[in-house]
């Protein structure tokens, strides 16, 4: 089994892979990152000597770069924690949110539908969806700039289940 985890080098996708690593060791765990403010190569340092381990310094919007490495690795399974985060920083650059966040997704979502990917799961934390109140079941998200980013990307992905028979997202 080969699985492709983007944003593996943040504080969730590292523990993912420590997990992963250690629960299958016969998994072979390709981490794509491409270290901006979240990311943190010491997070990944006690695994870089894994044989069944791979780290890639890439951006999920480099569209070349994420065909070739699903050409060169054939992966099983993509996990994706890959995001910019953090309310404050959304309201002073939403460009960056939009880009990572929609286009990187999309890109990704692209190379498993061109290389026949039937799983892709999609990560997010607390901050997609802000304080929900737990009186409110019928509310998805609260209205900050980074919910209603990260909302669209969901609803990319929805659309991409709809569109690609074979992709199972989750």
């Amino acid at each position: 089994m080969k699985i492709i985890v983007t944003g593996g080098a943040g504080f969730i996708g590292g523990n993912f892979v420590h997990y992963m690593l250690k629960k299958y060791s016969d998994y072979r765990i390709i981490c794509v990152d491409s270290l901006t403010y979240a990311g943190n190569m010491e997070t990944l340092a006690p695994v870089m000597d894994n044989e069944n381990f791979r780290f890639v310094k890439a951006d999920i919007t480099d569209r070349d770069a994420i065909n070739k490495l699903f050409e060169e690795e054939h992966p099983d399974i993509v996990v994706n924690f890959a995001a910019e985060s953090h309310v404050d920083r959304s309201i002073e650059n939403p460009g960056v949110f939009l880009n990572t966040n929609i286009m990187g997704t999309q890109v990704l979502m692209d190379a498993c539908r061109k290389y026949g990917i039937v799983r892709y799961h999609q990560v997010s934390t607390d901050e997609v969806y802000g304080d929900l109140p737990l009186d409110r079941p019928d509310l998805f998200f609260t209205e900050t700039h980074q919910a209603r980013i990260q909302h669209q990307r969901q609803v990319l992905i929805c659309l991409f289940r709809h569109i690609t028979e074979h992709l199972n997202c989750l």
